[in-house]
This record gives C-alpha cells, sequence and structure tokens, in this order.
C-alpha cells in the first residue's frame, strides 16, 4: 500500500503585530502658584479664606448662600470661608487687594427678614483697614538697620571764652 499523504506543510509563522507606541502620557498641570503669607497678624484671615471683591466685582458675601429659614451647616462652612476686599468704595481699579480699602469677613447670621428672620452669609460690620506696622514672612530676619554716617558736631551753645588780654602797662616811675 502506497504510504500515507503527509500532511500538508503549515504555514510559516506570522511576525508578531507591530503595535504603536503607547500615546504619551501628558505632564502633571503645574501647582497653582502659592499666596504669599500676610503682611500682619491683622491680615491672617485673608490666608485662610476665599476673596470675593467687593465695590469692584461687585461680588458679595450674600451670594455664597442662598437665605434660609433653618441653620444649614454646609452654608456656614461656606460662607465663613470668604471675605470682602475692598469694602468700602472708591477703590482704583489697579488696587492691590491690600485690605488698604477694608476688607470685612464673610459670616453667617441669623438676620432680620421681612415679618421674621433668615440664616444668610452677610459680612461682619468689624473693617480691617490693613496693616499699621509690617512685618517679615516667618523665617526672613529683618533687614538690618542702615549704616550710620557720623553727623557733624553740633555747634556749642556756651558762651564764647574771652580772648586773652595783654597785660596792663605798669604805672609810669615818678
Amino acid at each position: 500500500p502506497p504510504p500515507p499523504p503527509s500532511p500538508p506543510p503549515s504555514p510559516p509563522p506570522r511576525p508578531p503585530p507591530l503595535s504603536s507606541p503607547p500615546p504619551p502620557v501628558p505632564p502633571p498641570p503645574p501647582a497653582p502658584p502659592v499666596p504669599p503669607p500676610p503682611p500682619c497678624p491683622a491680615l491672617l484671615f485673608t490666608a485662610e479664606r476665599d476673596l470675593l471683591t467687593g465695590f469692584l466685582g461687585n461680588e458679595w458675601c450674600y451670594s455664597r448662600t442662598a437665605p434660609t429659614t433653618g441653620f444649614v451647616q454646609a452654608d456656614m462652612d461656606r460662607c465663613n470661608a470668604a471675605y470682602i476686599d475692598p469694602s468700602t468704595s472708591g477703590a482704583p481699579v489697579e488696587y492691590a487687594f491690600d485690605c488698604s480699602y477694608g476688607c470685612a469677613r464673610c459670616v453667617y447670621a441669623q438676620v432680620p427678614s421681612g415679618t421674621g428672620s433668615k440664616f444668610r452669609c452677610t459680612s461682619e460690620a468689624a473693617l480691617v483697614f490693613g496693616c499699621d506696622m509690617p512685618f517679615p514672612p516667618p523665617g526672613v530676619p529683618p533687614s538690618p538697620p542702615p549704616p550710620s554716617t557720623p553727623l557733624p558736631a553740633a555747634p556749642s551753645l556756651a558762651p564764647p571764652s574771652p580772648s586773652p588780654q595783654p597785660p596792663p602797662p605798669p604805672p609810669p616811675s615818678p
């Protein structure tokens, strides 16, 4: 009998599919700038709260929450996390937002409204107007005083001493 037919030859192995490189991973977004430390203890609250512009941007504390007839903790948290600067009118367009035109903290309070009262975000009555005496940020030593230059000697206030006088002539001889 004839030998059994041999199996057909197997096809050559396929090359691995060409893979495209993975798409590049975008770099992480840059970190937001760190705000400078407040210039004085009176303005420490500005580092911990969101800035709302008052007269310049027409954003007031009441824009943070809607008035309610009952206390709402989330509204209080949102309200108490903001302050207004400037809180008085007249600030120039290029205002530095340094509380020189008055800053007011936002406070959540129960306020009179019509026949009853409502809880709402309002501004504190006490205003802070900048710093009386700035101090360097933590970790920065204060600037040394400028070198002193010697001042000219002050004129003497004592009366001038009399000039020495020549001795009187001897008496005439007899």
